[in-house]
């Protein structure tokens, strides 16, 4: 009788583990001058968007604010399909250029709390 050894067995478990969760993505927007309270509403739809089009798993968004006004959304994909999915969506499509109309899509490493060792935020949702 063939046995597998226990690292393969562990790492085939991690695998099949990792297959079921989902991809976390964060996005931060740093809204055009006077469009902060109009882009926090257009977030607060966007994920239930993609939720309404099957792509995200059923952990909760997160909606952030920042102490230099630039706004982060945690999510979480079902799989890099899902992701891929979306940029085909037309639905998603014109949400998002709703968003780009009012900000401009910035790198976590603009966020002022990164650089702090525990960044603290204040939430929108």
């Amino acid at each position: 009788m063939f046995v597998v050894p226990v690292e393969i067995r562990e790492a085939n478990h991690e695998a099949i583990k990792r297959k079921k969760m989902g991809i976390i993505a964060i996005a931060c927007y740093k809204p055009n001058k006077g469009k902060k309270d109009i882009l926090k509403k257009i977030i607060k739809n966007h994920s239930k968007i993609l939720l309404k089009e099957n792509l995200l798993t059923k952990r909760p968004p997160i909606i952030l604010d920042t102490k230099n006004g630039i706004i982060i959304e945690i999510f979480e994909w079902k799989s890099d399909i899902s992701k891929a999915k979306a940029h085909k969506n037309i639905k998603i499509l014109k949400h998002w250029d709703k968003i780009e109309k009012n900000s401009k899509s910035v790198r976590l490493s603009e966020i002022q709390e990164a650089k702090d060792i525990y960044a603290n935020f204040q939430p929108i949702n």
